[in-house]
């Protein structure tokens, strides 16, 4: 059983005591809770990170498979359907491709995929995001839970605001503006839309102003009184917008791996050895089994910023309630390290293993 879940389990009801005693255990706890929450945050993005690199090694791979095959992305591919083909191995020789090539003279993306239909063809596009396309929203989910940190810390004594330390808040903030200068480019772009951009701006002015009011505790609780709702609902609006990863990205991404290794397979397997098809058979099989599975990162990343939104209505009033008895602070803050650790690090682990499989679903030769 993981160690955050054993730890939950055994000071849940143990360790509820008051004065100085219980609030030195209650910020032990907090600060164990705390640290394994945003050590699994932060290694989110590495496994994305990977999994679109691994475009790059599925994508060379393919290419290098067949000499017909051009360097460059997309791919002209037979069809998936097609059940005969006049021409020996995966890409279309040169003397076709360049036949095609004067066709597409003056046509529209449309037009030259009719083009490519019509001579049974189409353009793989086995290269679907890279990393920058996913970063910003990535960084806020980081930015956020180091903001949760130091508010659950904050939550821990009533009327205690003190672990909004300087340099955190400034990492916080900066990271916050380089999402949103990222996000403005991407509108300009038509990659993102207005309303991504308000949120990231809102996120933003949020961030900046605790940075900028780090030293005053009352002014810090009017921002996070007044601007807290505002900035939860921005933070769904980004959810919303991650979940729709898994239709825009990740499913073209895991689906395609699934095809092109197959054609990939049926042109190079005369020229594997026994040892060297196993393996290219297992990338196969891992794919076909797995591939459902993974193409749910994008929800599962927006569940993890929605659990980051529930421990943020539940540790902020918590922080904004100066009247609540050393008990039910005691009980209260229990909800919110249950949030936390079972509800943030679960999602958050969930999410690395379910990368981890597309990563092995793009395995090839």
């Amino acid at each position: 059983m993981n160690k955050i879940f054993i730890l939950i389990l055994l000071t849940t009801n143990a360790l509820t005591g008051c004065g100085a005693g219980g609030d030195r255990l209650r910020k032990e706890r907090t600060a164990d809770v705390t640290k394994t929450m945003t050590t699994a945050i932060n290694e989110v993005p590495s496994y994305f990170d990977t999994l679109l690199n691994t475009q790059y090694d599925f994508a060379s791979a393919l290419i290098a498979s067949d000499k017909n095959c051009p360097p460059e992305v997309p791919v002209i591919l037979p069809l998936p359907n097609l059940t005969t083909q006049k021409q020996k191995g995966l890409c279309p020789s040169a003397g076709i491709r360049n036949k095609l090539k004067e066709d597409f003279v003056g046509k529209n993306k449309n037009e030259i995929d009719e083009i490519l239909f019509r001579s049974n063809y189409y353009r793989a596009d086995i290269i679907v995001a890279k990393y920058e396309d996913f970063e910003p929203y990535l960084e806020i989910v980081k930015a956020t839970g180091k903001y949760i940190e130091i508010l659950a810390k904050s939550a821990v004594i009533s009327n205690d605001l003190t672990s909004f330390q300087l340099e955190d808040l400034k990492q916080i903030a900066e990271t916050a503006k380089k999402s949103k200068e990222t996000i403005e480019k991407f509108e300009k772009e038509k990659k993102a839309s207005d309303a991504d951009l308000n949120a990231f701006k809102e996120l933003y002015d949020f961030f900046q102003k605790l940075y900028k009011n780090q030293k005053d505790v009352e002014k810090l609780k009017d921002i996070i009184e007044k601007q807290g709702p505002g900035v939860e609902q921005q933070l769904e609006k980004i959810a919303k917008n991650i979940n729709d990863w898994d239709k825009s990205y990740l499913e073209p991404l895991i689906s395609n791996t699934d095809l092109v290794q197959r054609i990939n397979y049926d042109n190079i397997k005369n020229d594997l050895d026994y040892n060297a098809r196993r393996a290219f058979v297992k990338a196969r099989l891992i794919v076909q089994t797995q591939k459902s599975e993974v193409k749910g990162i994008g929800s599962k990343t927006a569940e993890l910023l929605r659990k980051e939104i529930e421990a943020h209505k539940h540790l902020s009033r918590l922080v904004l309630n100066d009247e609540m008895t050393e008990q039910d602070r005691d009980k209260a803050m229990e909800y919110g390290l249950s949030i936390l650790g079972d509800g943030i690090v679960k999602s958050a682990k969930a999410l690395a293993e379910l990368i981890a499989l597309a990563i092995k679903a793009m395995a090839i030769l």
